[in-house]
């Protein structure tokens, strides 16, 4: 059995999101010593981590490349621009424990498929072992760590590989249509979908 992270295993909201935004935007700018990053986030841009910082950082100076090329100002970076993801988290779903528990104690393997946008796999699987719930997955699978997203079949048949199962012996359980259900079908694998009513006010409001 597999779990999607937001919005199903872990409850976002826009509150929540904004300030993680601010968090990243202060962090930007007291490492980098530009006043232009917070506006530059405000758009809304997306891509992978450190790819995101030179992208934010490039745009700040109007396109003119910074080299980015010292490894202490590197981690200093990455570090304000991961961090929110534990400072500001995303709340566990209050349900989830006791069904990873029974899961578990039924002898199920259990998987996590996220994609993982602004917060990168290693926080977020930090935010699970804060929360004491990582030790009851057999795999946790983030798109920043293996290249791709949902609903890439890929990333639905790596973690099957990952669990030592068939796709066609997993259900995969999630919030949003398109990522979870369609990706996860085209996958091989059964779906559940979780019927939550995200909160108004996130810019990507799932289907």
């Amino acid at each position: 059995m597999t779990f999607d992270f937001w919005e199903t295993l872990f409850m976002d909201t826009p509150e929540l999101d904004r300030r993680r935004d601010e968090l990243r935007c202060q962090g930007l700018q007291e490492n980098q010593s530009t006043p232009w990053l917070a506006n530059i986030w405000k758009k809304g841009e997306q891509v992978w981590t450190l790819e995101q910082i030179r992208y934010i950082v490039n745009h700040a100076t109007k396109n003119r490349p910074i080299p980015l090329t010292d490894p202490e100002v590197l981690m200093r970076l990455e570090e304000s621009y991961w961090s929110p993801s534990l400072t500001a988290p995303a709340t566990l779903n209050a349900d989830a424990p006791k069904v990873l528990q029974r899961l578990s104690e039924r002898g199920l393997k259990i998987g996590l498929i996220c994609n993982t946008g602004r917060g990168p796999g290693h926080a977020l699987r930090e935010l699970m072992r804060r929360e004491g719930v990582l030790d009851y997955f057999d795999a946790t699978i983030f798109s920043d760590e293996v290249g791709y997203g949902k609903p890439d079949t890929r990333i639905f048949l790596t973690t099957a590989k990952m669990l030592g199962l068939q796709p066609r012996d997993i259900l995969h359980v999630g919030d949003n249509i398109e990522n979870d259900v369609r990706g996860a079908q085209r996958a091989g694998m059964k779906t559940l979908l979780f019927d939550y009513e995200v909160p108004s006010g996130f810019r990507g409001q799932p289907s």
